[in-house]
């Protein structure tokens, strides 16, 4: 026979589904320990806590680097055909028209779950302006959750021919606090 400890071979008194007060504060703080855990994890790698919503968009951050790929091998057909003078800058502002286009045509595909905004400039004090306004900084691509709010990503095409050059901190700076967030390069060679 076993002793009688409050009727719970294991010690405490039984609770609901014959699970003992000892085990029911173990899981209780275990499960406070876990969900402290997924907050840090969520909060470390950008998640959102939604598993559809991140599902989403990395499918669509995904999306936004293949639009960066087909603009440069776009790009590189019309250099070799002859249709584009061959130039560093001339390459760029080519492959960056055709990257917005692509963006643009993934935002009426993706229509409703996220909002895919290509080339939105920003003034000093964050408020949306005109393309390339005096004093104004825009990303290329820059991603808003459903139902809007802060960016959830910032994306910045660059073309390069082999020495990549990240965005300066100051420029990094202006992104933050425009914006919300850094922008994200995109690196894909000429």
């Amino acid at each position: 026979d076993l002793p009688d400890v409050g009727g719970a071979p294991f010690g405490g008194g039984q609770i609901g589904g014959g699970l003992t007060d000892d085990i029911a504060e173990a899981m209780a703080s275990g499960s406070q320990d876990i969900a402290a855990r997924r907050a840090w994890l969520n909060a470390k790698f950008g998640r959102s806590g939604d598993l559809l919503r991140d599902i989403n968009e990395r499918g669509i951050i995904d999306a936004i680097r293949q639009n960066a790929l087909a603009a440069v091998d776009a790009t590189r057909a019309q250099v070799s055909s002859g249709v584009l003078l061959p130039g560093a800058q001339r390459f760029g502002n080519r492959a960056h028209l055709i990257f917005e286009r692509l963006n643009n045509r993934l935002q009426s595909r993706w229509s409703g779950l996220h909002r895919i905004v290509a080339e939105q400039f920003r003034d000093a004090h964050g408020a949306p302006t005109a393309r390339r306004a005096p004093g104004s900084i825009g990303p290329d691509v820059h991603l808003e959750p459903p139902g809007g709010g802060a960016p959830s990503g910032l994306f910045d095409l660059k073309t390069h021919g082999g020495i990549e050059r990240a965005i300066d901190a100051g420029r990094q700076g202006d992104f933050i606090s425009r914006f919300g967030r850094f922008a994200r390069e995109i690196f894909v060679r000429r």
